[in-house]
């Protein structure tokens, strides 16, 4: 647009110093040669803008944002928040194991011959035997305050991970509610650019306007087009996010 702009002036300037040369009709003929190809240059500026076959803007339609509980629901599915559970579990079980130190162990051993020679009076012998931790309390009691520690610590860790999935998904879904919000204002904007470039233009055509005023107004529409572009690429990105918060697919 600046080059165009900086082609297009001096065709101005020279026709604002013709006068006292030129006649009335030539005047009057240069003039409308000159709007005539300023109305074809951008004619084709908006035409390669807009329906060119090199696009800028992406029309792709955004995905909908669907239910929050439906996130908040999937966050127990997530890697790490599936990891902690384990390692909670594990915990469980070795303090489960550690209590078990407390009580008495229990065996029976049994001995029989099946053959011996002489063959009569075949020896047998069977030992119960019944062991007591009567002096490892204090062992067992470290152990188990340990074991009893690590499990409170996996589940402080599980229920940190599970707020901290709740707040992530949360996030991601108010933003990209608020960007897919912002793309609609974005796509209204644009749609208000291309009328004010009609009426601008119509008004060029009726020597109301200059042809600065309806470039700017074409400049105008490329700045809302682009702005739209990385509104929708905001908003896909942070469907994206929301996606990776609650432990789905980005598809």
């Amino acid at each position: 647009l600046e080059a165009l702009r900086h082609h297009l002036r001096p065709a101005d300037t020279s026709e604002r110093q013709r006068g006292p040369v030129c006649t009335q009709a030539a005047d009057e003929q240069a003039g409308q040669n000159g709007q005539q190809e300023v109305l074809d240059i951008m004619d084709r500026i908006y035409e390669l803008v807009v329906e060119g076959s090199i696009t800028l803007l992406d029309h792709q339609e955004l995905p909908d944002a669907g239910q929050l509980e439906a996130y908040l629901t999937e966050t127990e599915d997530r890697a790490d928040v599936l990891a902690a559970i384990s390692r909670l579990r594990a915990s469980q079980e070795r303090l489960s194991e550690a209590h078990g130190e407390y009580l008495p162990e229990i065996s029976l051993e049994g001995e029989y011959y099946l053959r011996q020679r002489p063959d009569y009076g075949r020896d047998w012998r069977v030992v119960l035997r019944i062991d007591l931790p009567l002096f490892e309390g204090g062992v067992t009691s470290a152990r188990s305050a340990e074991a009893r520690a690590v499990s409170r610590r996996s589940e402080l860790e599980l229920e940190r991970l599970k707020r901290s999935a709740s707040y992530e998904v949360r996030s991601a879904y108010s933003d990209f509610t608020s960007a897919a919000a912002r793309t609609v204002l974005l796509e209204e904007s644009v749609r208000l650019a291309r009328l004010n470039y009609g009426v601008q233009r119509r008004d060029y055509g009726l020597g109301i306007v200059t042809n600065l005023e309806v470039l700017s107004a074409l400049a105008r529409i490329q700045e809302a087009e682009r702005s739209l572009l990385q509104a929708r690429l905001q908003a896909k990105l942070a469907h994206i996010r929301l996606h990776l918060a609650a432990g789905r697919s980005p598809t």
